[in-house]
């Protein structure tokens, strides 16, 4: 149910996917690298906002 979800969605436009593929993957996925490092950045901070508390 969620891989249809999630292709129904890329095909609409709507996002796409955002974590880089596995090394070791043999089909490789095309991703966006911006996006990746700012999602990485605001968890990172949401992590650390979480051990402050």
């Amino acid at each position: 149910m969620t891989d249809h979800f999630c292709l129904t969605q890329e095909k609409l436009g709507r996002f796409g996917p955002c974590v880089a593929p596995k090394k070791n993957r043999v089909r490789k996925i095309e991703y966006d690298a911006g996006l990746y490092k700012q999602r990485h950045e605001t968890e990172s901070m949401s992590g650390k906002l979480k051990d402050w508390r």
